[in-house]
């Protein structure tokens, strides 16, 4: 078969974790896969990530900076399936939430989370009904969907009305040699040579409101006031809405200039590292579509207290500490048990290191071969 793969949603350093679900997804079809044929759909700023030495992949690139959403939905809606329809595609893979209306194929969607349902106050009034009303047709028109939680699969059964037996849990995957394969000496070594920071607690989530750095850094400025723990913050992540001015002000309300620091999105290359010198790793989001960070920490080495929100209970199993990210005493008493409590902390990470080795990106890969294989 002849499969095409629309990267144009992704937008190189802008989106996060979709950007690295869709990165090591591509890569494993391409190197498990030798009966179907790819046809992968890039523009010129996002062809780089996607540029893989493989004999069974062909580029569609088109000239225009997918950075501009007006130009990547034009293209897509009006444009696209002309050009797949001379290309003689059988599947199209559509990983952006949102597919075609016309579409010469067979059609699978990927959906990694609804939070314009969830969530509707952080979208523009027009950009909401775009999404709503794309995604809900998307979603219906969509032959399968592939989304990466339990949880997301319930919220597009809700949100969309579409039958659960339409929709196939792939979940995502940890690529555990590279995060693992650093030695804790050697990542102290370098957060200290790269930042002058020696102990802390790692938070790598973003500044979306639903990620709850207030709650994060009001906690931790208890643990720091009421049980003088000896660590600092380090929070890290993308500011979609430009609200590091916002976390600088909570910041210094509760006097935690020189304790904590937001870095901003660091080189992926620099996250083994700051996983793995951290003493404990802290996820406090209201809703995730998966939590891809968790398994990043549970590779390296590091115990993780997680929400107990959305899909972040899938990913954490019994390997992990669950709270409730709104209960500030309950997370303060958490973080101090995992800090102090030796056991516990051991307990944790050996069995982080277990849960992690469940889920691989070749996993990933198979299990959506075996998808579109049967459309």
């Amino acid at each position: 078969m002849n499969i095409a793969i629309n990267t144009l949603s992704i937008v190189p350093g802008k989106v996060g974790g979709t950007e690295t679900f869709l990165v090591n997804l591509v890569k494993n079809l391409l190197n498990i896969d030798r009966e179907n044929r790819y046809l992968l759909i890039v523009s010129r700023s996002n062809k780089r990530i996607f540029n893989f030495n493989s004999e069974n992949v062909e580029y569609l690139e088109f000239g225009f900076d997918n950075n501009s959403r007006i130009k990547r939905v034009f293209f897509e809606q009006f444009i696209l399936h002309k050009k797949l329809k001379k290309k003689a595609v059988d599947s199209l893979i559509v990983p952006g939430n949102t597919g075609l209306i016309r579409c010469p194929s067979k059609q699978l969607l990927i959906v990694h989370d609804l939070i314009y349902f969830i969530y509707p106050k952080y979208y523009p009034l027009i950009k909401r009904i775009y999404l709503h009303k794309l995604v809900r047709y998307s979603c219906r028109k969509a032959d399968r969907i592939a989304t990466i939680s339990q949880n997301t699969k319930s919220d597009i059964i809700k949100y969309t009305g579409v039958s659960e037996g339409k929709i196939d849990v792939i979940y995502e995957g940890v690529d555990f040699e590279r995060f693992s394969k650093i030695k804790k000496d050697e990542a102290k070594e370098f957060i200290q040579r790269q930042y002058g920071i020696q102990g802390y607690i790692y938070s790598p989530t973003s500044l979306y409101p639903h990620k709850n750095n207030d709650l994060l850094v009001k906690t931790f400025a208890k643990l720091k006031n009421e049980k003088k723990i000896q660590q600092k913050l380090i929070i890290t992540g993308i500011d979609p809405y430009k609200r590091t001015n916002w976390l600088e002000g909570i910041i210094t309300k509760y006097r935690m200039e020189n304790e904590i620091f937001y870095l901003g999105r660091v080189p992926d290359k620099y996250l083994p590292y700051l996983y793995k010198g951290a003493d404990l790793m802290v996820y406090l989001s209201s809703y995730e579509g998966f939590g891809l960070p968790i398994l990043e920490a549970m590779a390296s080495e590091c115990p993780v207290l997680s929400s107990n929100r959305s899909s972040l209970p899938e990913v954490v199993g019994n390997a992990g500490i669950l709270v409730d990210p709104f209960n500030i005493e309950e997370v303060a008493d958490k973080i101090h048990k995992l800090l102090t409590n030796k056991i516990l902390r051991e307990r944790c990470i050996n069995k982080g290191l277990i849960r992690a080795k469940q889920f691989s990106w070749k996993n990933v890969a198979k299990r959506l071969i075996k998808i579109y294989n049967h459309l």
